[in-house]
């Protein structure tokens, strides 16, 4: 799931506008930057919904230091 963001959306729009003045260099950065955003929040969303490991079995395994 890759998703825009409102941050992610307006880099990507302001990036052809730099292209054109000659800001090309600038253009690429912040469009990476929108593609690190999405991927990051695409990232954040999966581990949000995902259950830990071992979270669905217990191992009966008691830790000596907490219990």
């Amino acid at each position: 799931m890759k998703q825009a963001t409102y941050l992610s959306a307006q880099l990507r729009d302001s990036a052809p506008y730099l292209r054109d003045i000659g800001w090309r260099e600038t253009a690429t950065l912040i469009t990476w930057a929108a593609d690190e955003i999405e991927e990051l929040r695409a990232r954040v969303f999966e581990l949000e919904n995902t259950s830990p490991p071992g979270a669905l079995r217990h191992t009966g395994v008691i830790d000596k230091r907490t219990a």
